[in-house]
């Protein structure tokens, strides 16, 4: 492969790699189409993948309750496409339900074989072996409708989208494309592959959905912190009586009767203790003087519990 790195900028690069790295990172790399650019990012998908993740074994029940019979349907992938050309390939018989979000037409497709077999067993009709392709009868166009409608609903219900006029579609001219909603049009969709494993062995179900947001959630708003114990709304304005408690002496009554201006009574307290917060004669907390606004005032220090007023 050509360079127009220099040999020195090569050499460069070659010392940034980690010690002792015989040999360029192994893998595939996918090719990326800049002039289609995704919108979704890393975090916002692995968010998503994990709401599905969540409700697919709601869903694998839904679908063992119709189908009558065990089953496995479990998330196989989740990405976001651009569904211009997305059906280009496509040759008829198929199983496709086609609905709109707003407008936006979306798609749930499910491979024939699978489609089929699930269809049968849910009419309770003896599974066949697998046949020449073929296009489904209106009672199965029915019945593929209303599988299809388990998890498509749901996904619609987890990312709060309004799905409606479902309908199965057997000709390619019927399956519309992402420009029939208009100039405002968007050709991105989430596709969401669902592997199922019943009737008829493995299938592929993919949902391609538009209208879900794929701008990363604002973080939620820091809640305040909310008081220890709420007022009832009938009491909060009834006035208390509040008092700081500076310390307390015991002195005989002769001493009392004798005191005279600049007589000094020790209280028995330290100057660097904290002092008590009174509130109709219950100590409620540990507070310190000081001033604010030119005012003596009290700052709280610890709450004591009630229960706890030693």
């Amino acid at each position: 492969m050509a360079s127009n790195l220099l040999p020195e900028e090569i050499q460069a690069i070659l010392e940034l790699l980690p010690k002792g790295a015989d040999h360029a990172p192994s893998g595939e790399v996918s090719s990326r189409d800049f002039h289609r650019p995704k919108r979704l990012s890393a975090e916002h998908r692995a968010a998503l993948v994990e709401q599905v993740a969540r409700i697919a074994p709601e869903l694998e029940r839904e679908l063992q309750g119709a189908l009558r019979g065990p089953l496995a349907f479990d998330l196989a992938d989740l990405d976001e496409i651009n569904s211009e050309g997305l059906f280009a390939d496509l040759q008829p018989p198929f199983a496709i339900v086609r609905f709109e979000v707003k407008g936006e037409l979306g798609w749930a497709t499910w491979d024939l074989p699978g489609a089929v077999a699930a269809i049968e067993t849910s009419l309770g009709m003896p599974e066949v072996k697998e046949g020449k392709p073929r296009k489904l009868a209106s009672v199965e166009k029915t019945m593929l409708k209303r599988l299809i409608a388990y998890p498509l609903q749901r996904l619609a219900k987890l990312w709060k989208l309004d799905v409606k006029d479902l309908r199965v579609v057997d000709i390619p001219e019927e399956l519309g494309s992402w420009r029939d909603a208009g100039p405002t049009a968007d050709a991105q969709r989430i596709a969401v592959h669902f592997g199922f494993k019943g009737p008829g062995g493995a299938s592929n179900l993919r949902i391609f959905l538009p209208g879900v947001s794929v701008a990363p959630q604002p973080a939620p708003a820091a809640k305040k912190p909310q008081a220890a114990v709420q007022t009832p709304e009938h009491l909060s304005g009834v006035p208390f009586d509040v008092s700081v408690r500076l310390g307390a002496a015991e002195i005989v009554l002769a001493d009392l009767l004798h005191l005279e201006i600049g007589d000094v009574i020790p209280l028995g307290s330290r100057t660097d203790e904290p002092l008590r917060l009174i509130v109709e004669d219950r100590v409620c907390a540990d507070v310190r003087l000081g001033t604010r606004d030119g005012n003596l005032a009290a700052k709280v220090e610890r709450a004591r519990p009630r229960g706890r007023e030693e």
